[in-house]
């Protein structure tokens, strides 16, 4: 986002609260459904899964940042960390996934244009985009949707994209400062993941 310190700093944050919201080659995802999508497989949760994001805060210092799946703690609820080694909780339901953290929904059914629900940090969540299709260094992935969060009294919108079968490929947080009325922005895009029992995902790499 801004090259300054403080707005970095600020800009890892507005990635935490998200909560995807994290180097290889790539993959393409496709996926023939004969039903709607499920919330679910938006965010596939299971322990050992991982995520790798470059993360460009418009620096131009991409940063590298990590999101797993540490622990399956039974009735469908995750332990996940942060960027920052905080654990997040997340619960896999029938309705959606949830986050337990900050009481919250991430995802809710049905999956459809136009669905929205109580997102975290007061937003409200709203489905904008289905069967989106886009190309990013993990791959090629195809039915994704596009989930944006707006109306808190922060000012911070974030939007997000899900892809089947895989989670969030991409974050966009946006915010405006108060003092200099510049926008701040952070994008975040899958540079490659590792799912269990995935033989088809982007690998993770030192590169």
């Amino acid at each position: 986002m801004l090259p300054h310190l403080a707005n970095r700093r600020f800009s890892v944050r507005v990635l935490i609260l998200v909560g995807a919201t994290l180097v290889g080659c790539g993959g393409a995802s496709q996926h023939g459904r004969a039903g709607p999508i499920d919330a679910n497989s938006l965010f596939p949760l299971h322990e050992g899964n991982v995520w790798t994001y470059d993360v460009d805060d418009g620096s131009g210092e991409n940063v590298l940042h990590f999101i797993r799946t540490a622990a399956e703690e039974g009735h469908g609820r995750f332990q996940m960390l942060s960027p920052s080694g905080e654990s997040v909780y997340y619960e896999a339901r029938e309705d959606g996934i949830y986050n337990a953290t900050v009481e919250a929904w991430m995802l809710r059914n049905p999956i459809r244009q136009g669905t929205d629900w109580d997102a975290m940090g007061g937003r409200t969540a709203r489905i904008t985009q289905i069967d989106q299709t886009v190309e990013l260094p993990a791959g090629r992935f195809t039915e994704c949707v596009v989930v944006s969060e707006t109306g808190s009294s922060s000012g911070l919108e974030v939007e997000t994209t899900y892809c089947p079968d895989v989670g969030p490929v991409i974050v966009e947080s946006r915010m405006t400062m108060d003092l200099s009325e510049q926008t701040v922005r952070v994008v975040a895009r899958l540079r490659a993941y590792q799912l269990e029992g995935d033989s088809t995902a982007a690998p993770l790499t030192d590169e």
